[in-house]
């Protein structure tokens, strides 16, 4: 009985330190990835170039890619007028996606349905838009409980 007893305290001593060393190795990792995580600015476009680079191909589809979602794209499918020009985002070399793609398709939606300028369907998708989330034409919220300042 006595060997069966030191058996069962080795046993439990070496479940108690192979726990210890799971939980130190889950507590090292997780302090990898929030390093990691916080320092991601610093070495994430390396990573980026890495990739990019090894897989010249998947890169030049991503650039394709980006062009599609530019301001100059925008501008070259209709979506600019002189009351909302986007040339000076393409002529400052705005480097962001261009406009919402959700917006823009619900537009381009609009301007091919009702035969509407772009100008009149982006009035017409932005008035729709008050109205889903329960704004008046005026701008003001339609909520009773609203309270206002002047």
């Amino acid at each position: 009985m006595d060997w069966i007893k030191r058996q069962q305290d080795v046993d439990s001593e070496g479940t108690e330190r192979s726990l210890h060393k799971l939980a130190a190795c889950g507590l090292l990792l997780l302090s990898l990835v929030v390093l990691l995580f916080l320092t991601r600015n610093k070495w994430l476009h390396l990573v980026e170039d890495a990739v990019f680079g090894v897989l010249g191909k998947i890169s030049s589809r991503f650039h394709r890619q980006r062009e599609a979602y530019s301001f100059l794209a925008d501008s070259e499918a209709g979506l600019s007028s002189e009351t909302f020009s986007l040339s000076t985002n393409i002529n400052s070399g705005d480097s962001r996606q261009g406009l919402d793609v959700d917006a823009k398709q619900a537009i381009q939606r609009i301007m091919a349905s009702e035969g509407l300028s772009f100008d009149q369907a982006r009035a017409k998708y932005t008035r729709e838009r008050m109205q889903q989330h329960d704004i008046l034409p005026d701008g003001r919220p339609n909520d009773p409980k609203a309270v206002f300042f002047s």
